[in-house]
């Protein structure tokens, strides 16, 4: 009796189910049809092109599938419909991904971030001697080209914000671990510039009511924020970069953390970002970029010029963390050439002869990072 109560249940739900995919496939196809959408959104995943020709025919089902994975139609409203739910409903966490911390933080609930946090992570003496022979053939590479170099480590959100953290995860003790180790074997290296930008910050951030030198909903910093970190880093290489102008506006969008769980604060806050200079443009492939940096999509490569500025070129081998300095750059340098890559390539150097090379990883990748990873070519 009481399976055949159930029966008119699971038959009703096995029927929304399917009532919900057919409407979810019929958007999508929709969408598919309808062609392309804005630039940000074909640069997640373009939209396929569906045309009565043998090549486009052939391409279609790989990009229907990666289309399909990526950015398949009503993605947002379902992301947003599940944070609502687990956040507003039921008072949990959205994903394993991210983490509530305090004053309206989101945090990137990544193991390596955490455990340089709490200074879980501490490097064997035969690694620090790794990084200082690594450090000291760079600093011969660059030498021998006479072209100066400085090697910025990006701190982690969880390292300047530490008490913005989750009560359950203390921050207090990580200094002296991992990460001023790595710095410290830098020191050790002449010739070899790596200044300690999470000192600088931390103490830039002390002061009282000072603008966010990280997103409360992304895990990068703001454009404030790494301007603060270059002009410290560059200076005491003889390039003077004036004090970054601040201008508050919307960022129009979350974040990476807030893309990750769906909550999209409203209305969005204002972020600090730099007054760029009307003369800095930036192309890929010589079509224009509009550099967007929060939450950036990978670029391969970008050049930013700016026919006003004071210094000459610089190359700069970058994570995403990149992105949010390249106004600062673009502000300074005449020719700025960005490369998303963790590896600073020699053979561009050569290629370029750049009047400075920068090199910008985020922190977090430390634990897993191989001192002989950081440079290719000729040095090898």
């Amino acid at each position: 009796m009481t399976a055949e109560r159930a029966y008119p249940l699971s038959f009703l739900s096995a029927a929304l189910a399917l009532l919900l995919l057919a409407a979810l496939g019929a958007a999508t196809l929709w969408d598919m049809l309808d062609g392309p959408n804005s630039p940000r959104e074909e640069a997640v995943a373009k939209t396929p092109k569906v045309a009565l020709s043998m090549q486009a025919l052939t391409k279609l089902p790989g990009d229907a599938r990666y289309y399909l994975a990526n950015r398949y139609a009503l993605k947002e409203t379902f992301i947003d419909l599940d944070a609502w739910v687990k956040f507003r409903l039921l008072g949990r966490e959205w994903t394993r991904e991210v983490m509530l911390g305090e004053n309206g933080f989101l945090f990137l609930r990544n193991k390596d971030a955490i455990g340089l946090a709490q200074g879980r992570f501490h490097a064997s003496d035969a690694d620090l001697a790794a990084w200082a022979a690594q450090f000291g053939r760079m600093s011969k590479a660059f030498a021998a080209r006479g072209t100066p170099f400085v090697f910025i480590l990006a701190p982690n959100k969880h390292s300047i914000y530490p008490d913005h953290l989750p009560a359950w995860l203390d921050g207090s003790d990580r200094r002296g671990a991992l990460t001023d180790q790595v710095i410290a074997a830098a020191a050790s290296s002449d010739g070899f510039a790596a200044p300690d930008v999470a000192a600088y910050l931390e103490s830039a951030r002390s002061r009282p009511e000072g603008p966010l030198l990280f997103h409360r909903t992304d895990t990068h910093w703001t454009e404030y924020g790494a301007a603060l970190a270059i002009t410290e880093a560059l200076e005491p290489l003889g390039f003077a970069l004036s004090p970054p102008d601040i201008v508050l506006h919307s960022v129009g969008r979350g974040g990476d953390l807030s893309r990750l769980t769906g909550w999209r604060p409203d209305p969005l806050g204002a972020a600090p970002s730099i007054e760029r200079s009307p003369a800095a443009a930036c192309a890929i492939a010589e079509k224009p970029y509009d550099l967007q940096t929060i939450d950036p999509l990978p670029v391969k490569a970008f050049t930013c010029r700016n026919d006003r500025a004071r210094h000459g070129e610089v190359m700069v081998f970058m994570d995403s963390f990149g992105v949010s300095a390249a106004p600062t750059f673009a502000n300074a340098f005449r020719a700025s050439r960005f490369f998303w890559r963790d590896t600073v390539d020699l053979d561009l150097v050569d290629r370029f002869r750049p009047d400075l090379v920068v090199q910008i990883l985020v922190e977090r990748k430390l634990p897993k990072l191989a001192p002989a990873s950081l440079m290719r070519g000729d040095a090898e």
